[in-house]
């Protein structure tokens, strides 16, 4: 059995298609959250190797803040 968490936001791929183009805070604010995510992966050695808009997801998302997740670890090493 495989359980995972439900992110409401969908991909962040679809989320740019909807509204064009990101503000540039936002667009700060999702850069932060996958570098932090990606250096604490290197940092115990892990290699996503698949990192595409596709791979991150939207857990929350409201006025003035967007919190990101990465998935599909089924490439790395």
């Amino acid at each position: 059995m495989l359980i995972s968490e439900l992110c409401n936001g969908g991909e962040l791929f679809s989320h740019i298609e909807k509204v064009i183009k990101l503000e540039i805070c936002e667009s700060a604010l999702v850069l932060k959250q996958v570098l932090s995510a990606l250096k604490f992966m290197h940092d115990k050695n892990i290699v996503h190797r698949d990192l595409k808009l596709e791979n991150i997801l939207i857990d929350n998302i409201s006025e003035d803040y967007i919190a990101v997740k990465l998935i599909d670890f089924g490439t790395c090493c």
